[in-house]
């Protein structure tokens, strides 16, 4: 039997997805579909499909999807990326991660499925097959998924079925990979509505009126206060799937997003535009001097940070921790201010520090990446595992 670590190894031999945009490669869905055409397509036997997808607030759909459809007591199977500490965070089953004795099983079989068919999927595209096959098996009704920069040709937009198909907006984010066009992005994102969509919905207007507006059985532009927008799209989708009342749920958000670890260390993994202008608003509130720790990789526009540079007061810039290129931190504080330390541990000492002098708070932004190294030294992995929840019970 396949151990967990051996799982886990054999899928980081794998392409990752930052390996294939360094090479200008787009995503594609001819591998994920042959395994699950081996397999007798497990994405069929669900109830539900639904796929999500936007520059930002695509993870917090989802999330709150997940949430009260467990409550409603629906079987729910979530598939997420990236994941912030351990990979079982990309298939979550009714709310809780995919145990690691079930993570090595589905993956033995994703596997052997690839092997048999002479295929070698990407990082991504096994973790994909992980969830939709695990599941199948267990019975669930609901089948939640984000859909990334590739749109049309990520992994996830393969399911079939009914489906509900929500975009949030479109931005300028990952522009560069669709040679600089806004309208080839969009037009991208919106291969997520596809034949077998019964319910299609956004709160972008222009996606609105060119791709859903009179396409489907049924189709809504949703309009409201704009922080409030993802909760209301996904309160739709879900009225959409009961049928009747929703059951109240605390509104709870990911981690990284918005999350206090610590007396006074947030974490948020803002990296794009709108996503910094609505970290902006959530910092106005705070009275107390802010710190900020950042970092962010060379596919995202660093001149984002502009949004929130009037409520940080000082900033220490460290290296990208992760495989992907980032930014130079001396290059950051060259062109918005701020202290350089590349080694991160120390990077949040001195950031933690300087906000003690000033009576302060850190805030540790601009990468998902970042703050998932950060957020290891105050939510270890392994209770996470343990647990099977990224919010453990810290023991004390």
């Amino acid at each position: 039997m396949w151990t967990y670590a051996a799982a886990v190894a054999w899928t980081d031999e794998l392409a990752s997805e930052s390996q294939f945009f360094a090479r200008g490669q787009m995503p594609a869905t001819e591998v994920v579909n042959a395994i699950l055409d081996h397999w007798g397509r497990p994405d069929a036997q669900y109830d539900w499909r639904v796929v999500v997808t936007g520059t930002a607030g695509k993870g917090t759909v989802c999330r709150k999807v997940e949430q009260i459809l467990t409550a409603a007591g629906k079987r729910v199977t979530t598939l997420v990326s990236p994941h912030i500490q351990v990979v079982n965070e990309r298939v979550r089953h009714d709310g809780r991660l995919i145990s690691c004795a079930m993570y090595a099983a589905g993956m033995a079989k994703v596997k052997a499925a690839a092997e048999a068919l002479g295929l070698r999927p990407s990082y991504f595209e096994v973790h994909v097959l992980l969830g939709i096959l695990t599941g199948a098996e267990q019975g669930s009704e609901v089948l939640v998924g984000e859909i990334g920069i590739g749109g049309d040709k990520d992994a996830v937009n393969v399911l079939r079925g009914k489906r509900i198909a929500a975009l949030t907006f479109v931005g300028d984010d990952h522009l560069g990979m669709f040679g600089g066009s806004r309208e080839k992005l969009m037009e991208a994102k919106a291969g997520i509505f596809t034949d077998e969509t019964v319910y299609g919905l956004t709160f972008d207007k222009k996606v609105y009126s060119r791709y859903i507006e009179r396409k489907f059985p049924e189709y809504e532009y949703v309009k409201g206060i704009e922080d409030k927008l993802c909760k209301k799209v996904a309160q739709k989708i879900c009225k959409k799937i009961l049928k009747n009342e929703l059951p109240i749920v605390p509104h709870k958000l990911g981690p990284a997003r918005w999350e206090k670890v610590a007396e006074r260390v947030i974490l948020d993994g803002a990296h794009s535009g709108p996503r910094f202008e609505f970290l902006a608003r959530r910092l106005q509130k705070i009275r107390r001097p802010i710190v900020g720790l950042g970092a962010m990789g060379a596919n995202h526009d660093a001149n984002t940070f502009g949004a929130i540079m009037d409520k940080v007061e000082a900033w220490v810039w460290t290296d990208f921790p992760s495989e992907r290129r980032g930014h130079d931190p001396a290059w950051l504080a060259e062109n918005f201010g701020g202290e350089v330390e590349r080694d991160l541990k120390k990077a949040l000492e001195r950031a933690q520090a300087i906000a003690k002098q000033r009576d302060g708070v850190v805030l540790v932004t601009g990468s998902f990446y970042l703050c998932g190294a950060v957020r290891e030294w105050f939510v270890p992995s392994e209770l996470i595992l343990e647990q099977g929840t990224e919010f453990p019970r810290i023991l004390v």
